[in-house]
Parts: C-alpha cells; sequence; structure tokens
C-alpha cells in the first residue's frame, strides 16, 4: 500500500527521510516531529538505566538559551532612548546651571554621559540575564548523567539509529547519551532547545539542529507525556520508542514553535530518558567520548 512508504522532509536535514508505519512514523509537518519504534529493546533500556545509576545522577543543568541576544538588545534599547535623553539633560544642566557655553566641552558631557549611563544599563542587564538563568534551574526537576564511560551496546544502537536518520551530520556533532530520571512529581516547564543566537555555546557545537529522546521506561498510569504547546501534540513515554524533532533549522536558524515540556508524572513510577543533541558542528566539549567515536567511524 503506497501511504505505508512515502517521504517527508525534517527541516535540520538535505535529504529525506524514509518514513514508513513500522519504523518511522510522521506525528507532526512543518515543523517535522517523528516517532521512531524499536529502537531499543526493554533490556537495552534496563541496561541503560543501570549504568546511568552506576555513574551517578545529579541535578539536571539548565541552559538560558539566547542570552546573550537579551543583553545586546536591552543595551541597545537602552543607548538609543534613555541613554539619548539622560545625555542631553546633561547637557542643559551644565548649560544652564554652571553656565557652560563652550559647545566641545557640551559635547563631552553628552558623550560621556551616554557611555556611562549605557554602560551601566548594560552591566544592569547582565546581571539580570544571570538571575534569570538562576531561576531557570527551578524549571527543572530531573536529575541526569551524560554517559562518558565509552560504549555500550544500547549507546551504539541509539547513535547509529540517530545517524541514519541524520546523513547529513556526523557522530562528531552528537553530545554524549544523557539519562534522565523523572520522579514522580518532577517535571520539566516549557523550554527551547535551541539557542535564539547561533553563536552560543561553540565549544558544544554551536547551534542545536535536532534532538533525540529516547523513552526507557512505560506509565501506564498516565503522564510524563512530552508535550508541544505550540504544535497542540503530546508524545506519551512508550518503552524503546524516540521522538525526533528539530530545534532549528540547517542554517541555525531558531524555531520557537519546538518548544516543548516534560508533564508530571501520574503514579508512582519513575520516568527514565535517554536524550542526544546534534549541534552544528563538531561538538568540543561534552560530545561522544572517544571510544564510541571510534566504534561508530569517527567524524569530523
Amino acid at each position: 500500500m503506497w501511504w505505508l512508504n512515502f517521504v517527508v522532509v525534517a527541516k535540520a536535514l538535505s535529504p529525506h527521510v524514509s518514513v514508513n508505519a513500522r519504523e518511522v512514523v510522521s506525528l507532526h509537518r512543518d515543523p517535522d516531529v517523528l516517532l521512531l519504534h524499536d529502537v531499543l529493546t526493554a533490556g537495552e533500556c534496563e541496561e541503560l538505566i543501570e549504568t546511568a545509576l552506576s555513574q551517578g545522577l545529579e541535578r539536571s543543568p539548565v541552559a538560558y538559551a539566547g542570552w546573550t541576544k537579551d543583553v545586546a538588545e536591552l543595551g541597545r534599547l537602552w543607548a538609543s532612548g534613555p541613554g539619548i535623553w539622560l545625555g542631553l539633560c546633561a547637557v542643559l544642566v551644565a548649560f544652564n546651571v554652571f553656565g557652560m557655553q563652550d559647545k566641545p566641552h557640551l559635547a563631552a558631557v553628552a558623550a560621556g554621559t551616554w557611555t556611562a549611563t549605557t554602560a551601566a544599563a548594560t552591566a544592569a542587564a547582565g546581571a539580570f540575564a544571570q538571575h534569570r538563568a538562576q531561576g531557570l534551574i527551578q524549571l527543572r526537576t530531573s536529575s541526569s548523567v551524560a554517559l562518558q564511560s565509552g560504549p555500550s551496546p544500547p549507546e551504539l544502537k541509539i547513535m547509529r539509529r540517530l545517524a541514519a536518520c541524520l546523513p547529513t551530520s556526523t557522530p562528531a556533532q552528537f553530545e554524549a547519551l544523557t539519562v534522565i530520571r523523572y520522579e514522580p512529581g518532577q517535571s520539566l516547564a516549557p523550554h527551547f532547545d535551541a539557542n535564539r543566537v547561533p553563536e552560543e555555546d561553540l565549544r558544544r557545537g554551536g547551534q542545536t539542529l535536532a534532538t533525540l529522546l529516547v523513552y526507557l521506561t512505560d506509565h501506564l498510569s498516565g503522564g510524563g507525556e512530552t508535550r508541544f504547546n505550540r504544535l497542540d501534540l503530546d508524545v506519551s513515554p512508550n518503552r524503546g520508542q524516540a521522538c525526533l524533532f528539530f530545534p532549528a533549522d540547517a542554517e541555525g536558524t531558531f524555531d520557537p514553535r519546538l518548544e516543548h515540556e516534560g508533564r508530571p508524572l501520574l503514579g508512582s513510577d519513575d520516568k527514565w530518558i535517554a536524550r542526544v543533541w546534534v549541534h552544528a558542528s563538531r561538538v568540543e566539549c561534552g560530545g561522544l567520548p572517544p571510544a564510541t567515536l571510534a566504534a561508530l567511524g569517527g567524524g569530523s
């Protein structure tokens, strides 16, 4: 039947990705959200969980994507508005109160006031960005660990499946596999995986082009869905399946439609997932371990 075998274009890729009912299902088009079947067996899922527990999990970090743009924008708004008015006010005070009439001196007063107030505003914007970054930490209540001990069969299986879906990327662009645990009541608030400024996180390979979430546990009692609010799409966690989506396009353009969250769990079971981020270039810090890269054939 022709409708079981068609072609879908994923934004972060140049070639097409074959989609069929047995291996890959298109959950949403433009932007693309794909569901991958049979990524891992139940035993392989358990092996990854045991590996994560043996390496030790810590509170999951949260990055403030777009902080450089926010600081630059706040500084620009100040410099083009209040900064100019304060400079003019300083000139009026110098002229009317202190009797200063020399034009070069008045210009120096205006320039000095503008420079000082703009620098102060930019510093305040930077402090605001740091405060916001600290606030974001409260949005993620999970624990996690990036696997850096070398390749295991489940890890290699995930990476090979991902590489097959991303023919224009190499394993050198993959971050290390991160195993994440959500306990009952824990969740992940709405967020973006990509940065509004592609130049951020250059050591991590720059912009995030693709996200793969492999579900390591089932949740028959409900909850724990990956929720794409702007697409009105829920992806339920089913052990061994994976969700693949593209937070930015091949040029690194941020896609706000891929905002997503991890819904709270219902019931008493933990939720476990394994995540891989794929970046625009080679990941220098936090990439795949050398032994894993070698097993996958390297890549540059």
